[in-house]
């Protein structure tokens, strides 16, 4: 094996852990901004559900005062 071919191939094997460093920068870019959009997806569903949960609970609420006033009503009534 020639001197030229030994330094083309340690060139091309220097080159390939460039790529390589750069994809593993990429994909670990790309995992922590994914990680990051789920986190607040998960906020967002979460926050929907306490504002579902704070519906539910004001509609019971409003539905028991009308069916207290109904019955106070027919009592004195």
């Amino acid at each position: 094996m020639s001197i030229l071919t030994r330094e083309n191939d340690r060139e091309i094997a220097r080159l390939q852990r460039e790529v390589d460093e750069t994809k593993r920068k990429q994909d670990l870019m790309i995992a922590n901004e994914k990680q990051a959009a789920d986190s607040l997806n998960a906020e967002k569903q979460r926050n929907m559900s306490l504002e579902l949960d704070v519906t539910r609970y004001k509609q019971e609420r409003e539905q028991y005062f009308d069916e207290l006033f109904v019955s106070y009503t027919s009592d004195i009534g």
